[in-house]
């Protein structure tokens, strides 16, 4: 590529005359940059025109006294605008509208309403040829207003190739929305479960059934073939779970079969007692006895090898006499004295026949097992929970909280 030389004094004498680094490369066929490169070079300042236009708007905001009624007569008599009349006076086109609002003057154009216009007018002559532009100063509306009417009246005709690209990519659309449509039509008469009934989008298709007749709407139509509709799914459902619990029923009724063909068979064994050596039968697997007497006889002996005469720990027989046994000690009077409240835990609790953890109880603090009396000194209110935990050690196994 040949480097362009250019001759520096003549760039700036251009630049002095011009002041436009724009113009003068185009007077020398360069770059701008170029240019700005040379002014640099040499010292030459590129604020020019910059400061005299500066210069010009501060003398313009300067305070100068205009005159109203002239402002008023060049405006409504000479028909000026604010622009020459603000160049005629000396003052800026500010002050001009400023004067003319004050004085009642409005120069702009006021609003038009589309119901005091015939828009169906325009739309003829607009798409007899008229632009934007004539038809606003024939029907006095803003031609941006008028170009808005037609935009949603369908109609983009545009100055360049911009207003006719959007048209070709809205008829694009409206053609690809098109060959969905008929696609998804296709695919739904393709499926041999529902039969299309309509079609509204690919999110809204109404359909009916083909195996039970029911119509309901489809969210969308890209589903599989095999899938059923909701009342099939729902009988579907039913049929599951009905299966399910016939399943369910069968196995239960198995182990009932096999447990009662357990017992048949437990029942024809012969079994022989581990005391008197007599045969007997039994339904339970692990029955070493044929009777309660021989099951006690045989505990007897086995407490008796171990230390234990009898069998069991006997409790003391109380001797009803007036220090070991008062009458009057009965639960409910005991419940009455605390209160209804355990001795041991502080919970409340209650009379109930059946068996419960806050269920109130008597208890001797001094067990009758151990030579404990029967009155109102050994005696108090336990819960079911606190008095399983005691047992018969006496108060020392847990501590007593009245």
């Amino acid at each position: 590529m040949r480097k362009l030389v250019l001759n520096e004094q003549e760039v700036i004498a251009v630049y002095e005359k011009y002041e436009n680094a724009r113009q003068v490369s185009e007077v020398f066929g360069c770059s701008t940059e170029t240019v700005y490169r040379i002014l640099k070079k040499h010292g030459v300042p590129r604020t020019h025109r910059h400061q005299k236009a500066k210069a010009q708007i501060a003398n313009c905001h300067q305070k100068t006294r205009v005159c109203p009624a002239l402002v008023v007569q060049l405006s409504t008599v000479a028909k000026m605008s604010d622009q020459d009349i603000a160049q005629l006076i000396g003052s800026c086109a500010g002050t001009v509208s400023r004067v003319l609002r004050q004085h009642g003057i409005a120069r702009h154009k006021t609003a038009v309403r589309k119901s005091s216009v015939d828009v169906d007018a325009i739309e003829r002559e607009y798409l007899a040829g008229a632009s934007t532009y004539e038809l606003g100063e024939k029907y006095g509306v803003n031609h941006a207003t008028i170009s808005k009417w037609m935009r949603k009246r369908g109609h983009c005709r545009g100055k360049g190739g911009g207003s006719k690209a959007i048209q070709e990519l809205r008829k694009g659309r409206e053609v690809y929305k098109e060959r969905a449509r008929k696609q998804a039509i296709e695919q739904l008469n393709e499926n041999p479960a529902i039969e299309l009934i309509e079609y509204v989008g690919c999110r809204d298709v109404k359909v009916r059934c083909k195996k039970c007749g029911t119509e309901y709407r489809w969210g969308s139509w890209l589903r599989d073939a095999d899938e059923p509709c909701p009342h099939c799914r729902e009988q579907q459902r039913n049929a599951e779970r009905i299966a399910h619990e016939r399943k369910r029923e069968r196995k239960q009724y198995e182990r009932e079969q096999q447990r009662e063909a357990a017992r048949e068979w437990r029942l024809s064994v012969p079994r022989i007692c581990k005391e008197c050596g007599e045969p007997f039968y039994s339904e339970h697997e692990g029955a070493t006895y044929c009777c309660d007497k021989c099951r006690k006889r045989a505990s007897y002996r086995r407490d008796a090898k171990r230390g234990n005469i009898g069998g069991y720990r006997k409790r003391m027989r109380i001797v009803r006499t007036k220090a070991t046994y008062d009458p009057s000690v009965t639960l409910n009077a005991v419940y009455k004295r605390f209160k209804g409240k355990c001795c041991a835990c502080g919970c409340k609790v209650y009379r109930s026949k059946e068996y419960r953890p806050d269920q109130a109880t008597l208890d001797h603090i001094i067990a009758l097992a151990n030579n404990g009396t029967h009155t109102w000194d050994n005696v108090q209110l336990l819960c079911s929970d606190c008095n399983s935990k005691k047992r018969d050690f006496g108060q020392m196994r847990l501590p007593i909280a009245v």
